[in-house]
């Protein structure tokens, strides 16, 4: 894989918690899902920036949204503990 693409996942990682998680709060559980999602964008092999642009745009970010939401709306859970326990387990991330 390209140096480029491997050293960008992590401060697209960072980005991408920072602009979709209120408040700055530490969700390492919701950082796992997103560099998962991530890994399995790049073994896809499109990593030209139209390809990247629309993975996030059209795929991550509204999936990120949607499960926001349902945190926000699930009983006694807050994002990190909605990701490690409903989330993270379907796609088999520890």
């Amino acid at each position: 894989m390209d140096k480029i693409c491997m050293t960008s996942r992590k401060k697209l990682v960072c980005l991408l918690v920072k602009n979709t998680n209120k408040g700055g709060e530490n969700h390492p559980a919701y950082d796992n899902f997103i560099e998962f999602r991530l890994n399995e964008f790049m073994a896809r092999g499109k990593m030209n920036p139209d390809e990247c642009n629309k993975f996030i745009q059209n795929e991550l970010i509204p999936e990120l949204k949607k499960e926001i939401f349902n945190a926000k709306n699930s009983v006694s859970k807050n994002l990190n503990t909605y990701f490690q326990d409903v989330i993270n387990p379907i796609y088999g991330i520890k």
